[in-house]
């Protein structure tokens, strides 16, 4: 090869002739050239992926909230039985792990054994 720069005519002989010292750094050239190709692409897809994916997100939770977000309105309404029923579940959790707290560790059964 007589200059550095790849020509397009020229791909075919490089690829054939991959091995051959004079050809080498066309070949590097082109291979470099590909991978960042291949690189540009896959990020530009990812990219245009992640866009549509989050604005078809955005429009399925609400079409309301996507296209008015400051007039977000409570429709539902609140039992208190499950709301203290819940409340009640928390406190017994937490209470549970205040108990662990405080136990020693040799009261506790070694799941090993």
């Amino acid at each position: 090869m007589k200059s550095d720069r790849v020509n397009l005519s020229h791909i075919g002989s490089i690829i054939r002739n991959r091995s051959e010292p004079e050809y080498a750094r066309a070949f590097a050239d082109i291979y470099w050239r590909a991978l960042l190709f291949v690189a540009v692409v896959a990020i530009g897809g990812a990219c245009v992926f992640g866009v549509f994916q989050f604005f078809d997100a955005l429009a399925a939770v609400s079409p309301d909230i996507a296209s008015h977000p400051s007039s977000l309105s409570a429709t539902k309404t609140i039992d208190r039985a499950k709301m203290q029923e819940i409340l009640d579940d928390f406190s017994k959790r937490v209470s549970g792990v205040q108990d662990l707290q405080v136990l020693p560790l040799s009261s506790l059964v070694d799941p090993s054994k």
